[in-house]
């Protein structure tokens, strides 16, 4: 989506069907994830406010989910989930300004390989002739195991690293070894 008026959100769920309470929605203030083919991906999440302690521990089964949400003109476009893993890991950090609630784990995923064109390209790396390309914009479509393609070039989507915060949204994708 080239649209000028684009803007992206991304919405945090922590589900709570797995200890018999409603699926709650978060602001989180960053998220980072490595989503991988063959093996399991991880996702970490920051909640600035440790206020949801109670509301995470009564969840302690739940999953943690990411959604992208493209919004052209103020409009809902599109919403996707991109990301989903076990609650494993619950932190609590408390400075002398700040607090946050870090919440991690891991997910193994099956995916159905297809084609998919990379869009706003901002960076290519080549290290011993594998590809890694940054994008600007996650693509929702874009899974592990996919192909990729750009300005000519191809190649089975191996890694998808995202580095999401309030200064950036960016995802990095490398090849898998021949």
């Amino acid at each position: 989506m080239a649209d000028q008026n684009l803007t992206i959100l991304y919405i945090f769920t922590l589900t709570g069907d797995g200890d018999g309470v409603d699926d709650i929605i978060i602001p989180i203030s960053s998220f980072q994830a490595n989503q991988r083919s063959g093996s399991p991906s991880y996702l970490a999440v920051v909640i600035p406010d440790i206020g949801y302690a109670d509301d995470i521990a009564a969840r302690l089964n739940g999953d943690l989910v990411i959604n992208m949400v493209k919004l052209v003109d103020g409009s809902e476009a599109e919403n996707e989930e991109i990301l989903r893993a076990n609650l494993e890991s619950v932190r609590l950090d408390e400075g002398g300004v700040n607090q946050s609630i870090t919440l991690s784990g891991h997910k193994q995923k099956t995916y159905t390989p297809k084609t998919v064109a990379l869009e706003d390209v901002i960076y290519k790396s080549v290290t011993d002739d594998k590809r890694r390309y940054r994008c600007a914009v996650p693509n929702i479509n874009l899974c592990p195991g996919d192909t990729a393609t750009y300005d000519g070039d191809s190649f089975t989507v191996e890694l998808i690293t995202y580095t999401v915060n309030d200064g950036q949204h960016q995802i990095e994708i490398a090849e898998i070894d021949a």
